[in-house]
């Protein structure tokens, strides 16, 4: 089974485009962070930016309601694709969810109370 599931910060606003077939292609990267409980305080023990592209209409129907800083939760599998002798992993979303925050303004098609149970 490949299957991941993630929670993370956009880095940056979401980048849309087309393949030469006229596929439509967005790109975005997020932030995750591990934590472990040390006591009564969680410790931050890793953290790492995963490259996510979500493709079709979902990505067209979803760019405009993404933005940098928002908090995220990305459904999808591992990818992986070599470009110029270098091996890449990256997260094709099969579904996102948006975390409504309090510093985050955009309402979005889908979102959570922000009682994330992990």
């Amino acid at each position: 089974m490949n299957r991941v599931i993630l929670l993370g910060k956009l880095t940056k606003d979401p980048e849309m485009g087309t393949t030469k077939k006229g596929t439509s292609l967005m790109k975005m990267s997020i932030v995750c962070s591990e934590y472990v409980k040390q006591g009564d305080q969680y410790k931050n023990i890793e953290t790492y930016v995963d490259n996510i592209a979500v493709w079709g209409k979902y990505a067209e129907s979803i760019n405009s309601h993404l933005h940098e800083g928002m908090d995220v939760i990305i459904e999808g599998k591992l990818t992986s694709n070599e470009y110029e002798g270098k091996h890449y992993i990256n997260i094709m979303a099969e579904k996102v969810e948006f975390i409504r925050s309090h510093e985050s303004s955009p309402k979005s098609q889908t979102e959570t109370d922000g009682d994330v149970p992990f």
